[in-house]
């Protein structure tokens, strides 16, 4: 059996290029179209380092390697496209962010992000501190 990890009781493992190991079978997922309709129909807003919102969002979503996020047929893809790159004018054929076909995405690691994020905040703010203090 071919694994594309090397781990085969890792719940990210793949039986082969192919198809999943059956712990994979009902995992949270969504599409790169629905991804791209949340970030082009949120509001032009600035998030609290004063950058605007799709720019972080784009960001993470790079960092956590989704690839290209954006639908080509996005009425908003020039302004998600300039907050991201800093270039107001991107031909489509080398736009990174715009996806020639939506495919399903797993979730796992935009939800694992999001619970570090908040249970950093929640540390910064000196809530449930106790069980991190070395005695």
């Amino acid at each position: 059996m071919y694994r594309v990890s090397q781990m085969s009781d890792y719940m990210t493992s793949a039986a082969s290029n192919s198809s999943n190991i059956e712990q994979l079978t009902s995992v949270p997922y969504t599409t790169t179209s629905a991804i791209s309709d949340y970030i082009s129909n949120a509001a032009a807003l600035l998030d609290d380092a004063n950058l605007p919102y799709r720019y972080g969002a784009c960001k993470l979503l790079d960092y956590l390697n989704y690839g290209s996020i954006l639908d080509p047929n996005s009425l908003s893809k020039d302004i998600v496209t300039a907050a991201y790159t800093g270039i107001s004018d991107l031909d489509d054929n080398l736009n990174p962010l715009l996806f020639k076909k939506s495919v399903a995405v797993n979730l796992l690691p935009l939800l694992s992000y999001q619970k570090i994020y908040f249970d950093f905040l929640v540390i910064l703010n000196g809530k449930n501190i106790r069980h991190l203090l070395i005695m």
